[in-house]
């Protein structure tokens, strides 16, 4: 054991592994000082894993002289040595910062959306509590929110809507993505600031608090969403255009793109009565709700709210502007590091958006234009799930040949 004050903030004995490395020589064997350390969160526990929560850290052996060095680096660097978006990404830091973007969105979709669950389940309002049912509809179609296995006693909506919160064991919750988003951060730790690993670092330890009632439930989630904008602020505007950047906005744009369609697919397979109640939180949970207001000045109607949600090209948080940006920097991709452009995954998707007649949502009896919408939904929810396996496919496989994502001359 060795002492630790990861989260506790004491020092506590926690179990820890050490990996050490040796070089052949001449005369066999020479192990070098020091290694990398694991530890576990966790007293007893014989299992040391990033996956199941880990801590990984250099261990240094001080030396007891002073060390010669000695480099092979040139003394000053000329003009020709000069590079400009960092044109050698290995797929294993493209691969990671790729799921980096997935999971930092999906945490950040999910929690918007449990807020709006919460808000509505802890109200007594009778308008919110109607746009509740569809709302849980929403969050259990994206996996969100799982039924308990005990038919017997089923759990009541706020314990859902808790456990889809804080329960790192339900694949599907903040707190599972959490896991996941620093996992794939750590493995590239060397591309993110200080800044952007100590957002990260206070992101995950949001859910590590005691937390049992839907008011702390909602600061946490407030909290969380403060870290998931910073995060993404971040990415925009501290992260050099690089590859490695590109590969991390595609992963966002590919998850937003799923989950948004997703998100609109259930209004399409809702009653009309019911359909109008969904109107509020859809625009709370696509972050919207604001540039609604500030356009239309008027309560939530069908025909604006699907052009502000589906077909905007302007709104960062539209199906139609995540298939903009996608064909964007999949063509640019494909261009610099000489992989064909995959224009069968989104652009037959974005020529249907262009194509599809709003005026068909005018009449009083638009039912049959929602089904086409809704089956128009389902595709983008297809095209992004294959997308994300070519991707993984051209640039990530590791299997087949060593490969440097390298920009072509």
């Amino acid at each position: 054991n060795a002492p630790s004050r990861r989260h506790e903030r004491r020092l506590l004995a926690r179990p820890v592994g050490l990996r050490a490395y040796a070089v052949t020589t001449p005369d066999g064997y020479s192990v070098m000082p020091g290694g990398l350390a694991r530890v576990t969160t966790a007293a007893g526990t014989r299992i040391i894993s990033m996956q199941r929560g880990g801590l990984s850290k250099d261990t240094w052996v001080r030396a007891e002289a002073p060390v010669v060095r000695h480099t092979l680096l040139k003394r000053r660097l000329g003009v020709i040595d000069l590079v400009c978006g960092g044109a050698d990404i290995p797929s294993r830091v493209g691969e990671n910062l790729f799921w980096m973007g997935r999971y930092a969105e999906r945490v950040e979709a999910s929690a918007r959306l449990l807020r709006a669950a919460l808000a509505r389940a802890s109200s007594t309002d009778s308008e919110a509590e109607q746009g509740l049912a569809g709302l849980l509809q929403a969050t259990r179609r994206l996996g969100i929110v799982v039924d308990s296995e005990d038919e017997d006693k089923p759990d009541d909506v706020q314990s859902q809507l808790l456990r889809a919160l804080l329960d790192h064991t339900q694949p599907g919750s903040v707190a599972s993505n959490l896991r996941a988003l620093s996992f794939s951060a750590s493995q590239v730790r060397e591309r993110l600031s200080s800044d952007n690993w100590h957002a990260l670092n206070r992101l995950e330890q949001l859910l590590s608090e005691d937390i049992s009632s839907t008011d702390q439930a909602m600061s946490a989630i407030d909290r969380v969403m403060q870290s998931s904008i910073s995060l993404a602020g971040f990415a925009m505007d501290d992260m050099t255009r690089d590859e490695g950047w590109r590969f991390l906005i595609l992963g966002r744009r590919i998850e937003r793109l799923e989950g948004l369609a997703g998100l609109m697919s259930v209004p399409m397979q809702a009653k009309p009565e019911a359909r109008e109640r969904m109107f509020e939180w859809l625009l709370e949970a696509a972050n919207s709700i604001v540039t609604y207001r500030a356009r239309y000045r008027r309560m939530p109607e069908l025909l604006p709210l699907l052009h502000l949600l589906v077909f905007d090209r302007t709104n960062p948080h539209s199906v139609g502007f995540q298939v903009d940006v996608l064909q964007k920097y999949l063509a640019r991709s494909s261009r610099e590091l000489g992989h064909p452009y995959p224009s069968l995954m989104i652009d037959p998707l974005a020529r249907r958006l262009d194509n599809f007649d709003l005026t068909r949502f005018e009449a009083d009896d638009c039912e049959l234009a929602l089904g086409t919408l809704g089956t128009l939904l389902n595709e983008s929810i297809g095209a992004a799930l294959k997308l994300s396996d070519e991707v993984h496919r051209r640039y990530f496989i590791h299997t087949l040949r060593p490969m440097q994502l390298r920009r072509v001359a």
